[in-house]
C-alpha cells in the first residue's frame, strides 16, 4: 500500500513554471540534465534523520517522484534530531515515512512524495521495474540488506521509453526508442561524527564538458574545464562541448570482500581510519544479526577488530579506540547534512547522466574533517 502527498505527470518538455522555478539548476547542468532528472523516480528504503537531509536536496533539485519506505514508528527523537518529520504526528500511530511527506511536500508541490508500506525483504525485481524506479537509496540499513538490495538492483533490466532527449520513461513523443535501463544502487549511513556514501550504477554513461582552448603550437586544444585556466582579459573565450563516457562499477558484495594489501601499508595508513570503522561495523552487524552497535559494544569492537585486522594483515594501530568510540554515538546533525548533501550530488549526477558520479566509496572522518573516495571491489 502507498500513501501519497501529490500526484503530477511529467510532460515531455519542461512547463514555463518548472522552467522559472529550476531556472538557475537549468543554467549549471543544462535543460537536457534537468528534463532526465525531472523524470527520474527514486526509492528510499529506510528514513532515518539522514533520509530527510538526502530527500530534500532530491525534492528541491525536482525529480518526478520520491518513495519512502520505512515503517519503523516515529519517535521523540527522531522528530528532535531532523526537520523532515511532522511534530504534530508525535502522539500518532504513524511511521517515520509517512510523517517525512508534509515537509517534503511543502519544499516542492510540483515532485510526488508518497510512503510504501513494507520490509525490504518484500521488494522484488519485478516491484522495481512495474513501479519504474530509477534508483534505490538503502538508508542505515544493516549489512545484510543492502547485499541483498544490491543484488536485487542489478538483477533488474527492463526496456524503458527515453525519448531522444533523455527526459522521460513514459514519452509519448515520436522521438522516444526502447532502451535497456538499470537500476543503480546506492547506500548511505552516519555513525556518531563519521559517514559514507556507496554507488554501484553498475555500467554509467554520461556526459562531460570538454573545454576548447586556442591551442598553441603543438599543444591539444582540448583541456579539462575543471582545470583549465580563466582567460587573460581580452583572449579568446573558452567554449565547452559535451562529450560522452562509461564507467564500470563493483557490486557492494565484491566491495565487502576487499582485501587490503599488506604490503602498501604506506597508502593504507593514509586511508581515513572512518574507513576502517565502516567495514568494521558491518563485520559488527553480520555477527549481531543486524544490529547496530552502541556506545556499549566498545569491548566488542576491539575484539573484532583484532580479528579482522589479523585476517587482513593489518596492523592493528591502524584504528584506534578513540576513532571507535567516536562512531558509536548517535550521529551529529552536520554530519548528516555533509553525508546528505554528498549523497545527494552523486544522485543527481547519476540519474541526470550529467558528470561522473565518485566510484565507489565516499567516507566523511568528522575526526579529520575531511571527506575522502576509495574505488574498492
Amino acid at each position: 500500500s502507498a500513501m501519497t502527498s501529490s500526484a503530477v505527470e511529467a510532460p515531455t518538455d519542461i512547463t514555463a513554471q518548472e522552467a522559472e522555478l529550476y531556472d538557475r539548476q537549468i543554467r549549471l547542468w543544462g535543460l537536457d540534465a534537468q528534463k532526465r532528472l525531472r523524470a527520474s523516480r527514486i526509492l528510499m528504503v529506510g528514513a532515518p534523520p539522514l533520509t530527510g537531509e538526502i530527500a530534500k536536496n532530491l525534492v528541491l533539485a525536482g525529480i518526478r517522484s520520491l518513495t519512502l519506505m520505512d515503517d519503523s514508528p516515529l519517535s521523540a527523537d527522531d522528530i528532535d534530531s531532523s526537520f523532515i518529520y511532522d511534530p504534530s504526528l508525535a502522539t500518532a500511530a504513524t511511521t517515520r515515512a509517512e510523517a517525512a511527506l508534509s515537509a517534503l511536500h511543502s519544499l516542492n508541490p510540483m515532485v510526488e512524495v508518497s510512503a510504501k508500506s513494507g520490509q525490504p525483504e518484500q521488494l522484488t525485481a519485478d516491484l522495481l521495474a512495474n513501479e519504474d524506479y530509477d534508483a534505490v537509496l538503502a538508508i542505515s540499513q544493516p549489512v545484510e540488506v543492502l547485499q541483498s538490495l544490491g543484488r536485487l538492483c542489478r538483477s533488474v533490466t527492463y526496456d524503458g521509453e527515453v525519448n531522444s532527449n533523455g527526459a522521460g520513461n513514459n514519452s509519448n513523443s515520436d522521438s522516444s526508442a526502447k532502451q535497456r535501463r538499470q537500476v543503480q544502487f546506492f547506500a548511505a549511513d552516519c555513525f556518531g561524527c563519521h559517514g559514507y556514501v556507496f554507488l554501484d550504477l553498475q555500467r554509467h554513461e554520461f556526459a562531460t564538458e570538454l573545454a576548447e582552448v586556442p591551442p598553441k603550437a603543438g599543444q591539444d586544444s582540448s583541456v579539462d574545464p575543471k582545470t583549465a585556466a580563466v582567460p587573460a582579459a581580452g583572449s579568446q573565450p573558452v567554449e565547452t562541448h559535451l562529450i560522452k563516457r562509461s564507467a564500470d562499477y563493483a557490486d557492494f558484495e565484491s566491495v565487502l570482500r576487499t582485501r587490503w594489501d599488506p604490503a602498501k601499508l604506506g597508502s593504507l595508513r593514509r586511508l581515513s581510519p572512518a574507513l576502517y570503522l565502516a567495514f568494521l561495523l558491518f563485520e559488527f552487524q553480520r555477527a549481531n544479526n543486524g544490529a547496530r552497535a552502541g556506545p556499549n559494544d566498545v569491548d566488542a569492537l576491539k575484539t573484532l577488530w583484532r580479528a579482522f585486522a589479523e585476517s587482513q594483515q593489518l596492523p592493528a594501530n591502524l584504528l584506534d579506540e578513540a576513532v571507535l568510540s567516536s562512531g558509536l554515538q548517535p550521529p551529529s546533525c552536520p554530519v548528516l547534512a555533509i553525508v546528505g548533501g554528498v549523497a545527494a550530488q552523486e544522485v543527481i549526477k547519476a540519474v541526470s547522466h550529467k558528470d561522473d558520479p565518485f566510484n565507489n566509496f565516499f567516507v566523511f572522518d568528522g575526526i579529520q574533517s575531511c571527506g575522502s573516495v576509495q574505488t574498492l571491489g
